[in-house]
C-alpha cells in the first residue's frame, strides 16, 4: 500500500506549482489568493481529505473518479448535507485540479451531486413578514398584562417570555436574528450566573434556523 503523508493544502499547492516548473517564490505568491476565513475551511476539507486517502492507502495525486465518488459517498452517509458536501468538493478541487483530475469538472461527480440534492432537498424555514410595532403593542395587552394594565401579577410564564424577548431586542446585534426567537417552552432555559445563587434566562434559538 502506499502511504501518503497528510499535507495541508498551501503546501500541497505549492509542491504541484514547483514541480511545473514555478520557482518556489512564484509558488508560494500564487496560492495566497484566498481570505483567511476561506483558507480555513480549505483546508480543513483537504486535510480530512488527505486523511482519508491515508487510510485507504491511496496516494492523494492518484486519485480518480471512481476513489472519489467513494470519498464523497462517506461524507453523505457520515450526515453531511449536499451543500457541505459540495463545499468539501470544491476544497478538493482547488489542488487536484492542477494535477491530473479535477473532480469539479467529473461529469459522474456531477451526477454523484444531484442524487445527493434530490435524497436531501433543502428545508427553507420562512418566516412571515411581522411589524415590530405591532409586537409591541401586544406586550402591552393580556396576557402580558392584566386587566389593569400591570405586569407585576401576571403568571410567570408571559412574564419571563416579554422579559426575554425585550432583552433579545435590545442585545441583538442583527435584525433578522428576532426571527429565531421561540416562545416554546423548552426554548427558554434558566442558568447559574456568575455570581453565587444568581440565575440567568437565556432564550435559545429555532434550531436550523439562518438569518440572513
Amino acid at each position: 500500500l502506499v502511504r501518503v503523508r497528510v499535507l495541508v493544502r498551501v503546501a500541497s499547492l505549492t509542491s504541484l506549482f514547483v514541480k511545473k516548473g514555478h520557482s518556489a517564490r512564484v509558488a508560494s505568491f500564487m496560492v495566497q489568493n484566498l481570505r483567511p476565513s476561506s483558507l480555513r475551511v480549505y483546508e480543513s476539507h483537504w486535510s480530512t481529505f488527505t486523511r482519508y486517502c491515508q487510510n485507504k492507502g491511496i496516494n492523494v495525486f492518484n486519485v480518480r473518479s471512481p476513489h472519489f465518488s467513494r470519498y464523497l459517498m462517506t461524507l453523505f452517509d457520515d450526515g453531511l448535507l449536499p451543500s457541505t458536501i459540495t463545499s468539501h468538493r470544491t476544497s478538493i478541487a482547488s489542488v487536484l485540479r492542477h494535477w491530473k483530475y479535477d473532480p469539479a469538472s467529473d461529469p459522474q461527480i456531477k451526477m454523484l451531486m444531484r442524487s445527493f440534492r434530490l435524497a436531501k432537498p433543502v428545508k427553507r424555514i420562512i418566516f412571515p413578514k411581522w411589524d415590530l410595532q405591532v409586537v409591541l403593542s401586544g406586550l402591552l395587552k393580556p396576557p402580558f398584562v392584566n386587566l389593569e394594565g400591570s405586569d407585576d401579577v401576571i403568571p410567570l410564564q408571559w412574564r419571563t417570555i416579554k422579559t426575554v424577548f425585550l432583552l433579545s431586542l435590545a442585545s441583538a446585534r442583527r435584525r433578522s436574528l428576532l426571527h429565531a426567537l421561540s416562545a416554546h417552552a423548552h426554548h427558554i432555559v434558566w442558568v447559574r450566573g456568575n455570581v453565587d445563587g444568581q440565575v440567568v434566562v437565556k432564550l435559545l434559538p429555532l434550531p436550523g434556523f439562518m438569518a440572513k
